[in-house]
């Protein structure tokens, strides 16, 4: 299962590789957010690494809402789109395969991105700066983990239909839910409410900030994982209700 869902990756990722639409999407998003976190997060920081790689993440949570769907809306449409859909259902690969190979290739091309976001901290060394390179591990580690699940909505979005307009409008939609209907559920309710506490560990806002600030949560990267997992689940339902139609 394993050499196949590479096979399926690898092929996703030589199709990112010599697709100019990658490129210039993620140095698009790399110099927008370096223009904006620059002055920006160095004045919010006073001039301090550490508040610099928090506000430095910050941005890139709101950058990855945009940048997700770009990557992930032609994963599984594109294939509806070509004609290929049924060559590709008929192989000899599970449905989970399919969606876990394409959804893995997205996500090493956003980990990569989110890499060089991390290690901005560097740029201050000239001046005297002393980044912590515990902090710039957790940083990355919140950035993939919270990209993830961007990406994975935008994978069950891309499993949903063969326009991948259509695709990057749903994605977008879900990752815009994903990240403020936790907050904004839990500003309504009360602190004793039931749902208080599950709706809190979903805030990936909170997540991605606690990472930036240098705290490896566990239990905040187990979220992560079971929210990728619950969206790719519903990917590969979609796929497979396809094979029927």
């Amino acid at each position: 299962m394993i050499s196949r869902t590479w096979i399926i990756a690898r092929r996703e990722l030589l199709s990112f590789a010599v697709g100019p639409v990658t490129w210039v999407t993620m140095a698009a998003a790399l110099a927008l957010a370096a223009w904006i976190a620059g002055p920006r997060a160095l004045a919010a920081s006073g001039g301090d690494l550490s508040g610099f790689t928090v506000q430095s993440c910050g941005i890139w949570l709101g950058m990855q809402m945009y940048l997700a769907p770009v990557l992930s809306m032609r994963l599984l449409s594109e294939e509806r789109r070509s004609g290929t859909f049924e060559a590709l259902v008929t192989a000899p690969v599970s449905d989970v395969e399919v969606v876990v190979g394409k959804f893995f290739a997205a996500w090493i091309v956003h980990a990569v991105g989110a890499s060089i976001v991390a290690v901005w901290p560097l740029v201050g060394v000239p001046f005297g700066g002393s980044p912590d390179p515990g902090q710039m591990f957790s940083a990355w580690l919140g950035l993939v983990g919270t990209g993830s699940v961007f990406i994975a909505a935008g994978t069950f979005a891309s499993s949903l239909t063969s326009s991948q307009m259509l695709a990057g409008f749903l994605a977008m939609a879900f990752c815009l839910l994903l990240r403020f209907l936790p907050a904004a559920a839990l500003a309504a309710l009360t602190e004793e409410h039931v749902l208080s506490r599950a709706l809190a560990r979903a805030n990936l806002e909170a997540q991605i900030l606690d990472a930036a600030r240098g705290l490896v949560d566990v239990v905040n990267v187990a979220t992560q994982a079971a929210m990728t997992a619950a969206l790719l689940l519903f990917a590969t339902r979609t796929l497979e209700s396809r094979r029927w139609q």
